[in-house]
């Protein structure tokens, strides 16, 4: 919709705007590997793995992060509760990398899931992470992840202040 209201009004205005200044589409930048492992996860993928690594033992070796793109207003579902999850699990959904210092949480899972779960509407287009972790340092092991969107619903407009009557002008002088 927004593109469409753009390309109209480069059709009324073409020497106002030029594509050099156009809005679009940047995602935060991508950490390397080494500053933010991560596995990127697309609306309607299923990710299966394991939090247990060789070389770390306890909550936060075993942490996984998943890069999401979103192009539009969606209404995200992020889940692992699933059978084949074998630990209590937890879910976050952050701005940016989540062991970045710059990162913020936009959505915890509610406490009344012993797995992890995030029903969030996302209303600007952009990059998002995921964590999913254990519930406590003990809690690892095999997972599954899905992302399913689907169109978010608009924001409610701001209600208009109710007009005040104008006084008609009195014909007596």
């Amino acid at each position: 919709m927004l593109r469409l209201v753009i390309l109209s009004f480069l059709t009324l205005f073409p020497n106002l705007i030029t594509s050099a200044n156009l809005p679009t589409f940047v995602p935060t930048s991508t950490p390397t590997e080494s500053e933010c492992p991560y596995n990127f996860l697309d609306c309607g993928d299923t990710f299966t793995d394991t939090t247990i690594t060789n070389d770390c033992v306890g909550n936060g070796c075993g942490d996984t992060n998943f890069l999401v793109a979103i192009y539009e207003p969606t209404t995200i579902v992020i889940s692992s509760c699933y059978a084949t999850t074998e630990f209590e699990s937890q879910l976050t959904l952050y701005d940016n990398c989540p062991s970045l210092s710059s990162s913020a949480i936009i959505e915890e899972q509610s406490s009344q899931f012993f797995c992890g779960y995030i029903r969030y509407d996302i209303q600007v287009e952009g990059t998002y992470w995921v964590q999913l972790k254990g519930t406590s340092d003990s809690e690892e092991g095999d997972y599954m992840v899905t992302l399913e969107c689907t169109p978010a619903p608009s924001p409610q407009p701001t209600p208009q202040p109710t007009p005040l009557p104008t006084p008609l002008p009195s014909s007596i002088p």
